[in-house]
């Protein structure tokens, strides 16, 4: 028979793994929001940063599965069944740790990586009906000109885009962007764009290290019943 601790600690650890489903539907429900969120800016984003969104996706759906085993085990006092989840929440554990410091990795690199896409893109905006397509959706939807200001479509001797001024031009029925432009963008899509990705990068890197010492409280919580129940065993 399991002592009147190990029966609180039981039910604590019951509690714990249903909080651990529904931190596996946060993970991944913030992996399939960050992946939406920024999928139109593909073009001058690296892969390791679809790749820790994907992450959060894969362990969202494995923290949900093994914390459902984890209940069973814990009302079942199954020793078996509670030792493999204390097993499978440290690899989680150690992984969710490794995707927070690579959230933390990617925000730091966001400005650079961003820089050097947008002014590759930016080259190809008249040969590449994708680089075309992709700024012009990017300076009308974030309101913004060029990397770092509309002179950069002037270094590489563009003319600038109708994208980098407002809707009013298109109301007035004028056909030409220009310097002198009233509601020509003033803000750098630099500046906007590498902002939302340091924003989902710090996401990424909070929700990884905090879920991460959460479960470890689980790990804890299993180990000592674990412990218990295979105590009790011995002493019938």
């Amino acid at each position: 028979m399991l002592t009147v601790s190990s029966k609180i600690m039981k039910y604590l650890l019951f509690i714990f793994n249903f909080v651990f489903v529904l931190t596996g539907i946060l993970l991944i429900t913030m992996g399939i929001m960050i992946k939406s969120d920024t999928a139109s800016y593909k073009p001058v984003l690296s892969d390791d940063y679809f790749t820790a969104a994907n992450l959060l996706i894969f362990i969202g759906i494995f923290v949900f599965c093994v914390a459902f085993f984890g209940c069973c085990g814990s009302l079942q006092e199954n020793h078996c069944m509670i030792v493999t989840f204390s097993v499978f929440m440290s690899a989680i554990f150690i992984a969710e740790v490794a995707i927070g410091v690579a959230g933390y990795m990617l925000k730091a690199e966001a400005v650079e990586v961003v820089t050097n896409g947008l002014n590759e893109t930016m080259k190809k905006y008249y040969s590449s009906s994708d680089a075309a397509q992709f700024w012009d959706d990017l300076q009308g939807q974030l309101a913004c000109c060029g990397t770092q200001s509309y002179k950069d479509w002037q270094q590489y001797n563009l003319t600038l885009p109708l994208s980098c001024c407002g809707p009013a031009n298109g109301q007035k029925g004028l056909i030409t962007c220009t310097p002198s432009s009233p509601e020509l963008h003033k803000t750098p899509c630099l500046t906007a764009l590498a902002g939302i990705i340091q924003h989902n990068a710090s996401y990424i890197g909070i929700t990884g290290i905090a879920i991460a010492f959460v479960q470890l409280l689980g790990v804890a919580f299993s180990c000592n019943l674990a412990h218990s129940i295979r105590s009790s065993y011995e002493s019938v």
